[in-house]
Parts: structure tokens; C-alpha cells; sequence
């Protein structure tokens, strides 16, 4: 799903906007001072309501008096929708966006990533085509994110609602990586057939199982309602509990790589292989 992501990054129509914010990245990442100008612009310009991504704080000097100012939440490569989460977040910023950066070259013109923003910004037709661009993406990929967001899910068993997501996610897409991807994915059939472990998705469930119950609408806990078939249905409950807390995606995998260097970084290149898978153990099942 993450590599048909990739295609809105990836359009060349798009090709200004990724510029933009992999300038934009740039020029908050590697200055503080620019982020403490940030907060101090907004803050004059009288914004009150957004808040603050987790991954950033607001200068102390700054934290009692504008408690509400924020820093934008840049994308990051290995993180799921960062890129869609950032021009969303644009979409309310583009005014102060535009004038802060046009006043940053002035300030400090030895910063490319700057000196692009600026000249970008003071052209009137390249600062309309970046708005039609931020607000087309608002649009038109709230689901696409939605369904990216289903798959980052922990902890909960969705394995058996996979194929039904995926069929919604088509309609709303038709690009030759979801075909390459997705469509003819090894493992699509199996989430089809796990299907059957959804109570709601065969109308004569009840009939086959010879059950009387009333599923209402909404979302369904799969686990519990196969943990309370247990003494009606002993082995079906088994083989259910089994396929529908099946893994849905490579999230855990991708997350666990980011671990392994915390585990073992620069300064602990001396631990033992029994360490390690120590270390690893108290790591993934500290909660």
C-alpha cells in the first residue's frame, strides 16, 4: 500500500509540490533558529488553534506565552503517510508559509533549500499551482490515507476485514503499481477466504451454524466474539482465532529494523550474540 502511496509523490504534475516540502524539510531540520523564527511569526499572526506534532517542542523562551503554536510535522521517509499528513497540513498554512519564506531569503540567502523557497514563492503562478496542488491532495486522498492508516492498526484482528478494505481502496485508485502490488499479491486470495471468519460477511451464518444472534452494525471485536464460541464451537473457534490475527502488513518488520539500531548503535559494538537477543527479548516485550 506504502509503494502505491508513492505514486502521488511520484507524479511528475507533483513534482513542484515535492519540492517544495523537501525544501521546507530541509530548512526546519537543520536550524533551530529558523523553527524559533517559525513559532515567533505565528504567534504575532495571532493563530490559536492548531497543536503540537509529537515529534517537536516549542522553544522555552516561547512555551507559556504561545502554548498553541506549531512547527510543521515534515515528513519522514519510513513513516507511512508523513508525506500526505504534511501537505495537509499546508492546506491551512500556505498564506504564512509563503510570506515567511520570502522574508528567510532576506534574512539569510546561503541556504539553497531557502533561496528555492524564496524564488518559488514570489512567483504569483507558481504559488497558485502549489494551492491547487495542496487542496487537490486534501480532497482527493483523505481515503487513500484512511486505508493506510487501517494497515498500521496493532493489536487487533483484522486480518479477516483485509480483502473487502482492498476492493474499497480500488475503487477509489487505478495505477499500475496497485495492479503489480496489490492486485496480484501472493497472499490476496488467502485474506479472501478468511473472509468467512467475519460473521457478517455470509447472511446465513446463523443458519449454518444453527445459531440465533443478531450481529449489529458497526465495528466488530473478532476475537471476542470467536473467544465466546469457544464451548459451542470448540475447533472452528481454534482455526478462527488462528487466521484472523494473521499479520496484515510489514509494519511490525519495518518498526523492528528501527529498534535493532537503537539495540545496537555506535557505542555498543562490543555486545555478545547472547546480549543481543537479551537485549532484543526485553526490547520488543517491555509492555
Amino acid at each position: 500500500m506504502n509503494l502505491v502511496g508513492e505514486c502521488w509523490m511520484d507524479y511528475s504534475y507533483f513534482k513542484l509540490l515535492d519540492n517544495i516540502t523537501s525544501n521546507i524539510k530541509s530548512s526546519f531540520v537543520h536550524s533551530s533558529a529558523r523553527k524559533r523564527r517559525w513559532i515567533s511569526y505565528l504567534s504575532t499572526s495571532a493563530i490559536r488553534n492548531p497543536t503540537l506534532p509529537p515529534f517537536f517542542e516549542i522553544p522555552e523562551e516561547l512555551d507559556n506565552s504561545s502554548p498553541n503554536i506549531t512547527l510543521p510535522p515534515l515528513p519522514v521517509k519510513t513513516r507511512w503517510c508523513s508525506w500526505f499528513r504534511f501537505v495537509f497540513w499546508l492546506s491551512n498554512y500556505i498564506p504564512y508559509i509563503v510570506s515567511f519564506f520570502i522574508e528567510e531569503e532576506r534574512l539569510d540567502n546561503s541556504s539553497k533549500a531557502i533561496c528555492d523557497l524564496g524564488r518559488t514563492f514570489q512567483d504569483f503562478q507558481l504559488v497558485f499551482n502549489f494551492e491547487i496542488m495542496v487542496l487537490f491532495i486534501k480532497c482527493n486522498a483523505n481515503r487513500f490515507v484512511s486505508d493506510l492508516e487501517f494497515f498500521k492498526i496493532r493489536n487487533k484482528p483484522l486480518a479477516a476485514f483485509v480483502a473487502n478494505r482492498v476492493n474499497q481502496t480500488q475503487a477509489t485508485l487505478e495505477y499500475d503499481k496497485w495492479n503489480k502490488h496489490i492486485q496480484h499479491h501472493s497472499a490476496l486470495p488467502l485474506f479472501r477466504d478468511i473472509q468467512c471468519f467475519d460473521p457478517r460477511f455470509i447472511h446465513e451464518w446463523s443458519i449454518y451454524c444453527r445459531l440465533e444472534e443478531i450481529i449489529e452494525e458497526g465495528e466488530l471485536d473478532l476475537d471476542k466474539y470467536w473467544k465466546e464460541k469457544c464451548t459451542i464451537l470448540p475447533n472452528l473457534s481454534k482455526i478462527a482465532q488462528i487466521y484472523i490475527w494473521l499479520s496484515v502488513a510489514g509494519v511490525d518488520v519495518e518498526r523492528s529494523f528501527s529498534n535493532y539500531k537503537n539495540i545496537l548503535n555506535e557505542r555498543r559494538t562490543r555486545l555478545s550474540e547472547k546480549s543481543i537477543s537479551m537485549l532484543n527479548f526485553l526490547y520488543h516485550n517491555q509492555n
